[in-house]
């Protein structure tokens, strides 16, 4: 049953506009958490040469994911794929782009761990990991919502919050990732997108 989050719809063209010239033509992208299915669509309907593999831990994402690829009408849109990034094995490649959005402040630290990880793995000279969403800079972190967010998600769950952009940036780099770069989003969200080295 298809589901449907009203900040997805918001995000999901300041994403792709900013995604467009980091992908390029062509990418082949494994998404990490694809959640309701709404980015894939879209995004695959702007730029139906995107190879797009969603993914996602719950049945009910899963679920969702399909039903929006059975109204698509690109051949890029791939059939969702049940992966826990801290215990299964990865998909088999090439990817160009390992892609995760609105995650890593709502898992554990060890999730974000296992992404750089996994993307590590799996990236190939030159490959792109992109995460977006609200990030901590050198243990600021801003606006007052921000905040009042990141307080709200610690009283759900202990282990979630806002993460620190040097913390992801330390984790990186002996992972062979370059440093990231960075761009400012609308709703003071952010897009960090880190290179493999050779």
């Amino acid at each position: 049953m298809k589901q449907h989050a009203p900040a997805a719809e918001r995000n999901r063209e300041p994403i792709f506009d900013a995604l467009t010239p980091i992908l390029g033509d062509g990418a082949r992208v494994l998404e990490i958490g694809s959640g309701t299915g709404q980015h894939a669509a879209y995004f695959t309907e702007r730029k139906p040469e995107w190879l797009w593999q969603p993914s996602d831990t719950r049945p009910e994402s899963l679920a969702s994911i399909a039903a929006y690829r059975e109204e698509s009408s690109s051949k890029g849109f791939l059939a969702p794929l049940a992966l826990d990034v801290q215990r299964a094995k990865w998909p088999e490649g090439p990817f160009d782009v390992v892609f995760c959005a609105n995650v890593i402040h709502i898992a554990a630290w060890q999730v974000c761990v296992a992404i750089l990880d996994g993307a590590a793995r799996l990236l190939s000279t030159g490959g792109k990991l992109v995460f977006y969403g609200p990030f901590r800079f050198r243990g600021e972190l801003t606006p007052d919502s921000n905040r009042v967010f990141d307080q709200k998600l610690r009283s759900e769950d202990a282990r979630w919050g806002i993460r620190d952009i040097v913390d992801i940036a330390d984790t990186a780099r002996p992972l062979g990732f370059s440093e990231p770069a960075i761009h400012a989003m609308p709703a003071n969200n952010h897009l960090l997108v880190f290179e493999k080295l050779g």
